[in-house]
């Protein structure tokens, strides 16, 4: 997994939602950390973070969460996303819990990231 995670540094300007949502995610559920790809990771997801699912969203909490990396920049273009209250419109009420569920209790939930 070092390997891959050395390689998808060089690459991760690349990466849409999806591909960002699954490296984090395949991370955290072998429990393999990365500090300088999740780094990246954050950077880029806060760059697209219009474009993502509210599923990827969640699974790239869950994954940040579950392995104790830093998520700042992500977690500010979040913020600054869901200020407007017309954002939420698009989550189901079951995505919204996902989302919090795995943001406060990330080692409890399933390796999918799901809760419900």
């Amino acid at each position: 997994m070092d390997r891959v995670a050395e390689v998808a540094v060089t690459k991760v300007d690349e990466f849409n939602s999806q591909n960002v949502a699954n490296l984090a995610g395949a991370f955290a559920s072998m429990q393999h950390s990365a500090p300088d790809l999740f780094t990246e990771l954050s950077k880029r997801a806060s760059s697209i973070i219009h474009t993502f699912q509210s599923r990827e969203i969640v699974q790239v909490l869950w994954a940040f969460a579950s392995l104790n990396e830093a998520a700042d920049p992500l977690l500010e273009s979040l913020d600054q996303m869901f200020k407007d209250a017309q954002q939420l419109k698009y989550c189901s009420v079951t995505e919204i819990a996902n989302l919090v569920l795995n943001y406060l209790f990330p080692t409890t939930t399933r390796a999918s990231g799901h809760w419900v």
